[in-house]
């Protein structure tokens, strides 16, 4: 598709960019801000479960502003999820999740909702993320 064709149909990225709080290679961020209206992104800045998963997100900052340098013009959205196994349907089946309860995945959510509402670059100051889709799931078919 030309570039033309993209900007007249307002096309996205079918996929998140990136993969799990990781940003895409520089040179694909180049190259999407030439086409794109918006980029997706999945998920940075880096959600609460992602960071107990890694065992911390010090460089959550950095990722923003990784992203931001390399594609400057675009905004974001993100794509978070988090498992609801523990109290669902699919609770026989063990949760790759670090919460176990309800209340623990609402604090969590809310977490998340506070930090991309103040994620901002370093270099501009610019809140980035303008925003997400996603939600809880009792499967993830990606998994297993």
């Amino acid at each position: 598709m030309a570039q033309s064709d993209l900007r007249r149909t307002g096309s996205n990225a079918d996929h998140d960019a990136g993969g799990f709080s990781t940003p895409p290679r520089r040179e694909a961020l180049t190259e999407a801000a030439k086409y794109l209206d918006i980029l997706e992104l999945g998920p940075i800045p880096v959600s609460p479960w992602g960071c107990v998963e890694a065992g911390g997100c010090a460089d959550s900052q950095a990722r923003v502003d990784f992203v931001a340098r390399y594609a400057p013009n675009l905004p974001w959205w993100n794509w978070e999820g988090i498992d609801a196994n523990p109290d669902s349907a699919e609770s026989a089946f063990p949760s790759a999740g670090p919460y176990t309860t309800q209340a623990q995945r609402g604090a969590a959510y809310q977490s998340m909702v506070t930090a991309l509402l103040n994620t901002k670059d370093t270099a501009t100051g610019t809140y980035r993320v303008v925003a997400f889709n996603g939600g809880t799931c009792s499967t993830w078919t990606m998994r297993n």
